[in-house]
């Protein structure tokens, strides 16, 4: 079972809406308006919608909150596919069960987006095609991207890119999204010493927060630097490989959301920051 559709404003609001956020609520988000853009600017033409999609880090997401909620969250997901030259279904299933389409499915994959079933942060793991080039720059380089391989109905599909996901504000503030993206392209150079977790793990590798409130559901604020060191470090398999740094001037930037990284050392450790109104430095 899948959904085949015309890429549009409203299908896309509609494709990343689920039973507890509406269209309508998709859209008044500034992740929807991001994407809208994006996506345009990819050439989407095609939309493909498959649903009962088993998203490895939500399922842990799931296990450590989601699945003790009175509300009977499900613990699938939908991930919703685009591609940039439009065909019909005809030409897809072709596609599918022959690799002969009428037209060049593969070479026309922008990536996805996983919708979690839960309200409001719905945006899952994300992976999307990179921007190929930018009027006056030329062409744009990405260091920090990784290899993807992706299987949609049993065909495999590579894309280089670096993971995204929306903090859900529960399992996961924004630091803990921050380190989740980052431990993607950590691992990609790394000689198996960086270990991929979801939210959740992160999460609870950071242990409680300072003032010993628990774990679930999660606060964010302040501690989120404390936070996002140990959680560094606790997703390394060894903590000989973490060296400290002396850290002697950062200019705060105006970037209340926005990750400034710092490499740890050789073994592509990264500590990621999130900059606040109350930028706080880190020292020896």
């Amino acid at each position: 079972m899948y959904d085949l559709k015309a890429f549009s404003t409203e299908t896309l609001a509609e494709s990343l809406a689920n039973d507890y956020t509406t269209p309508s609520e998709v859209r008044d988000k500034n992740h929807f308006d991001y994407f809208l853009g994006y996506l345009i600017a990819l050439d989407a033409n095609t939309i493909i919608v498959e649903p009962d999609y088993v998203s490895k880090d939500y399922l842990h997401d799931y296990v450590s909150y989601y699945s003790l909620c009175h509300e009977k969250y499900p613990k699938t997901c939908k991930r919703v596919h685009f591609f940039s030259l439009p065909f019909s279904v005809q030409d897809f299933e072709t596609w599918v069960n022959n690799g002969i389409p009428s037209v060049d499915i593969r070479n026309s994959y922008l990536g996805f987006i996983v919708v979690r079933p839960i309200p409001n942060t719905v945006i899952g793991f994300t992976i999307l095609k990179t921007y190929q080039y930018s009027t006056g720059f030329g062409q744009r380089n990405y260091w920090g991207i990784k290899q993807y391989s992706i299987h949609l109905f049993g065909v495999e599909l590579k894309l280089n890119s670096l993971a995204f996901q929306e903090q859900d504000s529960v399992v996961s503030a924004c630091a803990t999204a921050a380190i989740w993206s980052m431990l993607h392209g950590a691992a990609a150079r790394s000689a198996n010493t960086v270990l991929l977790k979801s939210p959740s793990e992160i999460t609870r590798d950071a242990g409680n927060s300072s003032d010993g409130s628990r774990v679930f559901p999660n606060k964010g604020g302040l501690d989120g630097i404390t936070f996002i060191f140990w959680g560094v470090a606790h997703s390394a398999k060894s903590f000989s490989n973490l060296k400290r740094k002396n850290f002697t001037s950062v200019t705060p930037l105006k970037l209340a959301l926005k990750p400034f990284i710092l490499e740890l050392n050789d073994s592509a450790f990264a500590l990621v920051l999130l900059l606040s109104k109350k930028f706080r430095m880190l020292s020896k």
